[in-house]
């Protein structure tokens, strides 16, 4: 059946002119041909509509594959090479990579919830100083890391004591500035102390692993070295430094008691 005059009439009523060793051939071929129509589309209808989609998307400030995916049908009717179809592709392509940003955005957020779930399973459960610390690191609190090395061991060594079991992120952090806090003020009582008992006895509560695994001759030592009418310390970190290069200005082959290899750690580490 083929449109004809507005009417519907088969193909053999169309008057045609046919060799006749071909014509029956050419006849079957037709009546099996399967006849389409595409409607007209207003491009100025079309592009209004697709522009204000557009621009909802653009507004805001991510977008999803299906919203974009929405509108491609519409995009795919504008005539190629038109204005509007060029300015819409280019619009298209920024929305496209907007999407790609969100996703990244999204993919981090998710990594960082389940690192901070890590750091929290981290803390209540492992008694392992050297681990502890590496996930409070994580945490990157800026009081926390200014501590130095020897700062933030003694403080994973005071949290790890308490034993306490951290329901919140926000929980773990008021203690360990709490315990940040506490080392500066040591710091302070030590940078205004005069009196040797007491400026020993402050180095003590600070344990400094360095400091801690040295015998009690060359805690002396160190003291006498380092308590000084004009020498004060700016941070936990000066402090731990003073304390290793005053050590090793000394001239000793072995450390003492049973720390050697407490102490040799500590001195790679304080640096850091």
């Amino acid at each position: 059946m083929v449109l004809r005059n507005n009417r519907l009439t088969s193909i053999n009523n169309i008057p045609i002119t046919i060799a006749s060793s071909n014509k029956e051939q050419v006849i079957n071929q037709l009546n099996n041909l399967n006849l389409t129509f595409t409607g007209a589309i207003d491009q100025s209808e079309l592009f209004i509509d697709l522009n204000k989609k557009l621009g909802n998307l653009e507004s805001k400030g991510t977008v999803s594959e299906d919203e974009i995916s929405s509108i491609l049908p519409m995009l795919e009717n504008l005539t190629l090479g038109s204005d509007n179809r060029l300015e819409c592709d280019f619009r298209m392509r920024s929305l496209k990579k907007k999407f790609k940003s969100s996703a990244t955005v999204k993919q981090k957020m998710i990594k960082t919830v389940i690192m901070r779930e890590q750091i929290l399973q981290t803390i209540n459960q492992s008694i392992d100083i050297d681990e502890v610390n590496e996930a409070l690191i994580e945490l990157n609190e800026k009081d926390y890391i200014n501590l130095g090395k020897e700062g933030r061991l003694s403080v994973v060594e005071q949290i790890v004591q308490l034993k306490k079991n951290y329901h919140t992120e926000q929980e773990l952090i008021e203690v360990l500035l709490e315990k940040c806090n506490y080392m500066n003020h040591l710091l302070d009582t030590l940078n205004s102390v005069k009196d040797r008992l007491e400026y020993i006895l402050v180095l003590e509560k600070m344990k400094l692993p360095m400091y801690l695994s040295l015998s009690k001759e060359i805690k002396d030592k160190i003291v006498d070295h380092l308590i000084h009418p004009n020498t004060t310390f700016s941070s936990v970190s000066s402090l731990a430094r003073a304390i290793q290069k005053t050590y090793q200005s000394m001239d000793i082959v072995t450390p003492t008691l049973n720390m050697k290899n407490q102490f040799e750690r500590a001195l790679l580490d304080v640096s850091e």
